[in-house]
């Protein structure tokens, strides 16, 4: 891995306008270059409106709102906290490889094939990538480049090649049973 990058979520929850047909939510585009009124239902930029949570805490003699909207995608939930701008909503990473230098820009869900075996994102952390084999179902933990400075060569050259080269013995001996 060579970097992680986070991506702020595009929508902001402003407000709730409350009319005598409903509710009414008040969305901005990150940008501010437009905003929307959607009621619980509606879609917005691809994302269901799902439910509203109103939530008001006293601190200091203050009354605080902490209400939050609650959008859907997919199978995904976004919490939008009133007033604030969810700034971590999505995370990249830069995964190069030791093997063959390609590089690829992947995300939590993506898949890729790296010599043959097929790998599923499972988590992007501030500092390493989760990712599993499709078939063994075994999870690698990926650090960056510069943990490596530490390791000696030939270890990493043996831990990441091993996987490797047992599938490719299994599938000569696949070969040779068949003949």
């Amino acid at each position: 891995m060579q970097k992680i990058k986070s991506r702020p979520f595009k929508l902001r929850f402003y407000g709730v306008q409350k009319l005598s047909s409903g509710e009414r939510y008040q969305l901005n585009l990150r940008t501010l270059d437009r905003t929307y009124f959607a009621k619980i239902g509606e879609v917005v930029e691809g994302y269901t409106i799902a439910e509203y949570k109103e939530n008001f805490v006293k601190k200091e003699g203050r009354k605080i709102d902490r209400s939050m909207l609650i959008l859907k995608k997919g199978g995904n939930s976004i919490i939008l906290p009133k007033g604030k701008v969810k700034s971590k909503y999505e995370r990249t990473a830069l995964l190069v490889s030791l093997l063959d230098r390609s590089k690829r820009v992947v995300k939590v869900n993506d898949q890729f094939e790296l010599k043959g075996q097929a790998y599923k994102v499972i988590d992007i952390k501030t500092d390493r990538v989760l990712i599993q084999d499709i078939i063994t179902g075994r999870k690698t933990t990926v650090i960056p480049l510069s943990a490596f400075d530490d390791v000696k060569s030939k270890d990493v050259e043996r831990d990441l090649l091993e996987p490797i080269e047992k599938k490719r013995n299994a599938e000569i001996l696949s070969r040779n049973e068949q003949i």
